[in-house]
């Protein structure tokens, strides 16, 4: 402590002598070597303040380590459970119950047929756009392909589920009703001028 207020006298007196008015005698209480050794003194308080928050710093991490340290040990000598969750079982049974039970036997809501054929490798599993094709709708369940799109291409173009009554959508077809009714009504023209032609025409 008596250290700290000699450097602090020294530091004022340095101060005081440097915006003295007399400038021949502003440093006329230091000499020389005086003021270098308090220069030094105060470098030396200096490195001494960065030390100490140096080994604060230290300190600090070598808490945070004995905690973890301490916590792995605490761990370690928990006791373990050694039966081993089934985590794979609730799985299987979903996959087995939901699809390979029951797909088979999943009937279209349309046309209350058979949604998969018995042959596995039956055009309607492998062609796109076969008008059999099984579709799964967004609310889970299955139509043929032209039973869905006859759904969603006529009016009312909105049409719910006969299983759980939402709304039937498909990435595949818009959902966007104003855009399907004028697709509908361009259709609807089209046919009218075949059949007017037709008529002209005697077929």
């Amino acid at each position: 402590m008596k250290h700290d207020v000699d450097a602090l006298k020294q530091l004022k007196d340095l101060q005081e002598a440097t915006i003295a008015t007399k400038k021949p005698f502003q440093y006329e209480l230091h000499a020389n070597k005086e003021r270098k050794e308090a220069r030094k003194l105060l470098r030396r308080f200096a490195v001494n303040e960065n030390n100490i928050d140096k080994e604060l710093e230290l300190e600090v991490e070598l808490a945070i380590k004995q905690s973890e340290e301490e916590e792995m040990t605490y761990l370690l000598k928990k006791s373990n459970n050694c039966i081993g969750t089934p985590s794979l079982l609730p799985v299987c049974k979903f996959i087995i119950n939901n699809y390979i039970l029951k797909l088979p036997y999943e009937k279209c809501m349309k046309c209350n047929n058979n949604i998969f054929p018995m042959n596995p490798l039956a055009p309607s599993l492998t062609q796109i756009n076969h008008d059999k094709r099984p579709i799964r709708v967004l609310c889970g369940h299955w139509l043929h392909y032209n039973c869905l799109d006859e759904w969603l291409t006529t009016p009312p173009f909105i049409r719910k589920c006969h299983v759980c009554d939402r709304r039937i959508y498909h990435s595949d077809w818009p959902d966007d009703v104003k855009q399907l009714e004028k697709s509908w009504a361009k259709k609807v023209e089209t046919e009218r001028e075949k059949n007017e032609i037709g008529d002209l025409m005697g077929f």
